[in-house]
């Protein structure tokens, strides 16, 4: 029974690397670059399920040590210390640039 337990918990933190480099993916090879995607965001910010999950990604991103930018080195199986600072950071900043365009889109 350990072992199910154990294996249901390494399916979500692997499930959880996918979802965030998905983001992360996303932001850096959207057609259109982050321009158009701040475009495709704008009609739906006032939508609850959209705030919600632009939140929650914003605090799994909220600097290069967060969860999200960890998970994204994870995922592409990153080892050497200074690639993986770089994309870290690289998916910090990216999604940190996104964020910060919707909210000032907002005003």
């Amino acid at each position: 029974m350990v072992t199910r337990q154990t294996d249901y918990t390494a399916d979500a933190v692997e499930a959880a690397r996918s979802v965030l480099w998905d983001i992360y993916y996303c932001i850096r090879y959207y057609p259109g670059g982050l321009d158009r995607l701040v475009e495709e965001f704008k009609p739906h910010l006032e939508n609850g399920l959209v705030k919600e999950a632009l939140k929650i990604i914003a605090e799994k991103f909220s600097s290069p040590a967060h969860i999200g930018s960890k998970h994204v080195a994870d995922f592409e199986d990153i080892y050497d210390p200074e690639e993986r600072a770089y994309i870290q950071r690289d998916a910090y900043e990216r999604v940190n640039a996104l964020i910060s365009r919707l909210r000032s889109s907002k005003t």
